[in-house]
């Protein structure tokens, strides 16, 4: 019998340990003001984490499976999940700020469990580097009367996560993106409002929720330990992302014209998702915390400072973060396919659809595709994606390819017209939506196939594979089908 709690059965039983009882009501503090420092443990310096099979990230792993042990004990493991059920924002651009924001109080629950329990609390949360080991779960995370295991897992351990999602070349292209919401997930007014999907969000960070599925397929994900070094890879990933990129790791301004007029996203403020309040982390001793994306843009400059082994140094420098040396958008045009589909091909899992270029935007796309500037961007934004709602369809996977001559179900992610994978991070209760917004960006990308010949001239064709374990044939192709489809094209300085 699956050990999967439902939401009610979750909220019920956090009430019953009185844990998060506890914590409600505690006086909010900002994260970066003056904290009660005994509760933090007497590191000095900047910490590193590690790769959890490196010499020192088997150290760290030791350390994490004592902690969360202890904290299995005292009840406090729960309050974490609830946090995170209560408060994360998914499918919007809070979603990498908020997580670094949780990971890093989480990381001071760790030490100050190691250190009431007598141990070093010498500890920096590891990382899991999906592509390493084939893709399985680590070791460490399995076996009876471990605290890192979960039971409610759907993954056994000889399970590998889907290549085209975790492996190294899919994280490369990733990184190689170059718009912030492609990236990072879209603008939203609140926390938990509902904007654009980001690649990094949608593909490996969705998809290992859904493959693992049980709690971790849930908003009660971290009750799984897998989450936490999960989560610490993600946060790796941005830290490496904003170096690499850093005219485009603080969002643009929302071009209001994007928006219907009564979307509060058409009048955000040029420093709105600087200054935004992210609310629900909580310290040791159960205090609630709050902090800002600001606060967390270098991990070097936080109340305890960390970065991670394969980086020299992380994200801006606060001087930095003026709005004023973001990329600025000066000019941008889109051409949108409401009738998108083309074809459905249910023997090859198959959708195919187009966006036509309109006459305005031919000749930027012309220009784009000539290269004859180097400050622009292109972004597709694949629109009205149905969101899966029935268990059997939690780990099917959408394979997007530009262009292609003749898409099978089993072209590979290595293909050179292949562009990005979307997984789905779903359940009951995630979402009072019923479809999403997912954008690629195609930066890079297209002008390499027009290096090859292929030809672009008159519109953007898109072959879309119905990735299913499931399901088959006709009503698994037909379920995806209502896709529409906007690219955009945009210049900035």
């Amino acid at each position: 019998m699956s050990t999967w709690k439902t939401r009610r059965q979750f909220v019920s039983g956090t009430v019953e340990l009185g844990v998060f009882g506890l914590v409600g009501c505690k006086t909010t503090q900002r994260s970066s003001g003056s904290q009660d420092k005994s509760a933090y443990g007497n590191a000095g310096g900047v910490r590193v984490r590690n790769n959890l099979n490196s010499p020192a990230g088997v150290d760290d792993l030791a350390a994490y499976r004592n902690a969360v042990g202890f904290m299995r004990k005292s009840g406090q493991w729960e309050a974490w999940a609830k946090l995170h059920e209560s408060y994360c924002p998914h499918n919007n651009w809070f979603f990498l700020p908020w997580h670094r924001w949780y990971l890093y109080h989480f990381e001071e629950a760790c030490r100050a469990a190691l250190r009431d329990n007598g141990l070093n609390d010498n500890f920096s949360l590891p990382y899991w580097a999906w592509h390493e080991g084939g893709g399985v779960i680590p070791a460490a995370f399995w076996g009876n009367d471990n605290p890192l295991n979960d039971a409610s897992r759907v993954f056994n351990p000889k399970a590998a996560l889907p290549a085209e999602t975790c492996s190294s070349e899919s994280v490369n292209r990733i990184l190689e993106v170059q718009d912030f919401n492609s990236f990072a997930s879209g603008p939203a007014p609140d926390q938990r409002g509902y904007s654009t999907l980001g690649q990094l969000e949608g593909t490996p960070h969705n998809t290992v929720h859904s493959q693992i599925g049980g709690n971790m397929g849930a908003f009660v994900s971290p009750l799984d330990p897998i989450f936490w070094v999960h989560h610490a890879n993600v946060d790796r990933l941005w830290a490496e992302w904003a170096q690499k990129h850093p005219l485009s790791s603080l969002p643009t301004i929302p071009d209001p014209s994007t928006f219907a007029q009564q979307d509060p996203r058409a009048n955000l403020a040029p420093d709105f998702w600087l200054k935004f309040n992210l609310t629900g982390f909580m310290d040791p001793k159960g205090k609630l915390l709050t902090g800002t994306p600001t606060e967390v843009l270098d991990t070097r400059k936080m109340p305890k400072p960390y970065t991670y082994d394969t980086l020299a140094k992380t994200g801006l420098s606060l001087a930095d973060t003026s709005v004023a040396k973001s990329r600025k958008e000066t000019f941008k045009v889109s051409s949108v396919s409401l009738r998108a589909v083309t074809g459905v091909d249910s023997t090859n899992m198959l959708i195919t659809a187009s966006v036509p270029y309109n006459e305005r935007m031919k000749p930027y796309m012309k220009k784009f595709l000539a290269g004859e500037t180097q400050k622009c961007s292109l972004v597709l934004t694949i629109m009205s994606v149905p969101i899966p709602k029935e268990p059997e369809r939690q780990k099917t996977l959408l394979r997007f390819f530009a262009n292609h001559p003749n898409v099978t179900k089993s072209t590979s992610h290595l293909d050179p017209h292949y562009l990005s994978t979307l997984g789905f991070f779903t359940h009951v209760g995630h979402s009072s939506h019923d479809s999403l917004d997912f954008t690629i960006d195609l930066t890079d990308v297209l002008p390499r196939l027009v290096k090859q010949g292929i030809p672009l001239d008159e519109q953007l064709a898109l072959s879309v594979v119905v990735v299913d374990p499931k399901l088959e044939g006709l009503p698994a192709v037909e379920y995806f089908r209502p896709i529409n489809l906007r690219l955009t094209y945009t210049e900035w300085t």
